[in-house]
């Protein structure tokens, strides 16, 4: 049997250091993205900052590790670095645990991301990026010059490679199944492991001509083991702690955001939310197939529109009141629905008594792939899918959107549309921008305000529209506002499209679309 020589251990034992380190900051930054998105939602803010705080991190990193290989070229200064970044996450997180809840009150939406994303995460990030040089600086002290360059291009390409491997670790594996909190613990304290084993190992095979003492004092290794001990019984005590809370129902990650099921008594009525990152997605009455939110309870304006409908598709699914009032109503409708988000059908039929039934049909996909993959037409299509939290994702908002939408919708077909916006004149950017991209595809709409067209602030607002020009009827249907305690027919909540000013909006295409801009501007306030 051949033996492995102790160059090509230490150069293992080094590759492996970067593999880690590599996945470590991808697993992190995918993290982080996560982490930002219950109080800042998943916009393009809260991405391109945590991407500008970890490559900044990682560029200083490069900089300075290579000056303090230099001057410190020691295995026990570069394992030393690489368990601190271990414990500073460690500490940071519950930091964050602490913090991040009024994050959104003290912070925009622009600026909270940027700053949270430096305060959490940079410094981690940082100590990791010293490890690449550190590891060429102890690896060429060895080599021979001539392969120098085959030594840095390794070097790089075992961080690349494990950099690859933890970014889709960290989102088809550790977050949606072992969750956010213990995800980054995990690879925390995968950190301050590795870098005492790879101490041991790089102490006990030595050249024979030089043992060296092992570089790790007793009392640090103890108050490691103590200093994690503490960290997970005070994690598991605060998650444990919010998970009991007896108005919270169901709380976890899933795939694309953070889910919590919970009930809040209001006036002496009992109401269960869904509540996805920072969005309060839907909600209803245990017991009563009632609508709750306002745009809920014209979902079945078809009737007078299209009374012969028989096909129902729901362009996001939530917690499925609107498949569940529809089925209710009218069990003969054959309901398809579009949730990109994993394990909500399963959710509703336990928490929001989602009947089981063939009558229903979901779909676990975005909703503009599935209206490009499906060359069914629907009857009615009732969308809710432009708006999560304080954002909404620009591919939904899109003229080329509205063309594939339309395409779904039956010749005869009535499509019901639900958006968040205001019609303040001088704040109207994304509502007027909105108004104009969908008229564009539909000309045949009415604009519903559910606070009424005289309400300029921003409020849940309706299209209806058609597929046909035959005219829209808007019935003589009483809105009720559980949250406002108030109540409107909904004719008088018809805006004048006539005192509608669109010549300077937008009209969003999928090669131009600055909606994060409007929305800044338009849920400043909200």
């Amino acid at each position: 049997m051949k033996l492995i020589t102790r160059p090509k251990l230490v150069s293992f034992i080094y590759y492996l250091t970067v593999f880690l380190t590599g996945a470590a900051v991808l697993i992190f930054e995918v993290a982080a993205v996560r982490m930002l998105a219950p109080y800042f939602g998943s916009s393009l803010y809260v991405l391109s900052s945590v991407l500008t705080t970890i490559l900044a991190a990682l560029s200083l990193g490069y900089y300075f590790g290579g000056r303090i290989a230099d001057r410190f070229p020691t295995t026990t200064v570069l394992y030393g670095i690489i368990g601190l970044a271990g414990l500073v996450m460690l500490f940071l997180q519950i930091l964050a645990l602490n913090i991040l809840p009024y994050a959104n009150v003290v912070f925009s939406i622009t600026a909270g991301p940027l700053v949270l994303s430096l305060a959490l995460f940079f410094v981690p990030a940082f100590l990791l990026g010293i490890d690449s040089p550190f590891v060429i600086k102890l690896l060429t002290q060895s080599n021979t010059p001539d392969h120098n360059g085959a030594l840095v291009g390794s070097i790089f390409f075992f961080s690349t490679i494990g950099s690859i491997v933890g970014s889709i670790a960290a989102g088809f594996f550790l977050i949606p199944f072992l969750g956010l909190t213990l995800t980054i613990s995990l690879v925390s304290i995968l950190l301050i492991v590795w870098s005492m084993i790879a101490l041991v190992l790089l102490s006990i095979i030595p050249p024979p001509e030089s043992r060296t003492k092992l570089p790790l004092p007793l009392p640090l290794i103890i108050a490691l083991g103590v200093g994690c001990t503490v960290y997970f019984g005070y994690i598991t005590y605060t998650t444990a702690e919010r998970t009991t809370d007896p108005k919270t129902m169901y709380q976890a990650d899933g795939f694309y955001s953070h889910l919590k099921v919970f009930e809040r008594t209001i006036d002496g009525v009992t109401l269960r939310f869904l509540k996805n990152d920072v969005n309060h997605s839907s909600a209803i009455i245990p017991g009563s197939q009632t609508p709750v939110f306002t745009y809920t309870q014209l979902a079945d304006i078809f009737t007078v529109n299209n009374p012969d409908a028989n096909t129902y598709l729901v362009l996001g699914g939530g917690s499925y009141t609107i498949p569940r009032f529809i089925h209710h109503t009218y069990p003969d409708m054959n309901i398809a629905v579009s949730e990109i988000e994993p394990g909500l059908f399963n959710l509703a039929h336990e928490y929001f008594e989602l009947p089981i039934t063939d009558k229903i049909t979901n779909h676990e996909q975005d909703a503009r792939v599935f209206l490009q993959s499906t060359s069914t037409q629907y009857d009615v299509i009732f969308s809710d899918v432009m708006n999560s939290g304080l954002f909404i994702p620009p591919h939904l908002a899109t003229v080329e959107f509205f063309e594939s939408f339309k395409a779904r919708l039956a010749p005869d077909g009535i499509a019901i549309l639900n958006f968040i916006g205001s019609l303040d004149t001088a704040t109207m950017g994304l509502t007027g921008s909105m108004i104009k991209t969908i008229s564009t595809v539909f000309p045949n709409y009415e604009l519903l305000a559910l606070r009424g067209p005289d309400y300029t602030k921003t409020q849940n607002m309706l299209f209806i529209l058609r597929h046909d020009d035959q005219p829209i009827v808007i019935p003589n249907t009483k809105i009720t506002d559980y949250f406002n305690k108030t109540e409107k027919m909904a004719p008088s909540l018809i805006v004048d499209q006539k005192s509608l000013t669109l010549d300077k909006q937008t009209v969003f295409t999928d090669n131009r679309s600055n909606i994060e801009p409007l929305i800044v501007k338009e849920f400043t306030e909200f």
